[in-house]
């Protein structure tokens, strides 16, 4: 009986310990993902806020847009700056300036990005008052993109 008592003591241990290892595996993936995840929802969130505050815009193409909007610079009072953000490659990046001169930084708020319609104008056609933004993204050992949904009126638009 001992012996048996044993023999079904070690097969129950090596099943924990085998479920053990599969998850200690699948943890990386999982930390991964959600730092992905909360990288482009942050991303889109300051993209939103961004356009929500925007006094003038351009759409460049599906994937960049230009801005007039109000940033805070320092903590301090916002003043009105050129802001762009450019998503044609796989990232989507953050470039500001004076208004009307030249954009710097190329700061990277989103990785991975997989779709083409970023930026999505409402109406069509005439001046827009909407931006749609949607992002497609591929995280690393997921056989699906993930999808971060958003969009802002524009306040200050004339």
């Amino acid at each position: 009986e001992l012996v048996l008592a044993a023999a079904l003591l070690a097969i129950a241990l090596g099943a924990v310990l085998a479920l053990l290892d599969v998850t200690a595996q699948e943890a990386p993936r999982h930390t991964e993902r959600g730092q992905a995840i909360r990288e482009a929802e942050t991303g889109v969130e300051r993209m939103t806020r961004e356009i929500r505050q925007a006094s003038t815009m351009t759409l460049n193409s599906s994937r960049s847009i230009d801005l007039r909007t109000w940033v805070r610079v320092g903590g301090g009072t916002a003043i009105e700056r050129s802001v762009r953000f450019d998503c044609s490659s796989d990232k989507c990046r953050r470039y500001e300036g004076p208004v009307s001169g030249a954009l710097a930084g190329g700061e990277i708020l989103v990785s991975g990005v997989s779709n083409s319609d970023i930026f999505t104008p409402t109406p069509t056609s005439g001046t827009p008052t909407y931006i749609g933004v949607k992002l497609a993204l591929n995280i690393e050992r997921n056989d699906k993109p993930y999808y971060v949904y958003d969009g802002a009126e524009m306040r200050n638009s004339p």
